[in-house]
């Protein structure tokens, strides 16, 4: 499962199917780590960024993802301000 402020999908193609949207969307952008991923047995935390190739991101947001068996299951996604 993967949620964002806009909707909910289930699944890995859904979840693929999302990013690929978001990339066709704003061809000149590309995502980018936002720092360093941080792990607490089966949660992980990772802060992002998306916007133009080379230039300041127009979106910044974080990723809290839960693993089991060694797979996310969910991803939360929350925009943050600039």
């Amino acid at each position: 499962m993967f949620a964002d402020p806009e909707e909910s999908v289930v699944g890995h193609r859904a979840l693929n199917d999302e990013a690929q949207r978001l990339l066709d969307e704003s061809p000149s952008f590309v995502f980018g780590p936002g720092g360093e991923v941080q792990v607490v047995q089966d949660l992980g935390y990772l802060t992002w960024q998306f916007g133009p190739e080379g230039e300041a991101p127009v979106v910044r947001g974080v990723d809290v993802v839960l693993v089991a068996d060694d797979l996310i299951t969910k991803v939360w996604t929350m925009l943050t301000t600039s």
